[in-house]
């Protein structure tokens, strides 16, 4: 559904929800977060369910705007504050 996955162990490629525009309340608070003192803390997991459980999310800690592009949805880059597990990144990897 989202275009979510790791760009290496220090970057996250992560979309906002399919409504949200550059313009919107929510679109100026994800790209001007730091401006806004906002903290963005990001939070993952591999799969929505395992088995019959929803699935726990894995913290990663806080991350930094680096780009953002697109409408509905907006396409972001995070910097993460700490590298992300390499089994994480592995697991995630698009393309080759």
């Amino acid at each position: 559904m989202y275009k979510d996955y790791p760009i290496n162990v220090n970057l996250l490629h992560w979309e906002s929800q399919s409504g949200t525009t550059q313009l919107s309340s929510t679109g100026q608070n994800l790209i001007a977060h730091a401006a806004r003192g906002y903290s963005i803390y990001l939070f993952v997991r591999l799969n929505r369910t395992n088995g019959p459980l929803t699935a726990p999310f894995q913290f990663l800690g806080r991350g930094s705007q680096v780009s953002y592009s697109g409408e509905r949805p907006i396409s972001m880059v995070w910097q993460l504050e700490h590298p992300m597990p390499a089994e994480l990144l592995e697991a995630n990897r698009v393309g080759g």
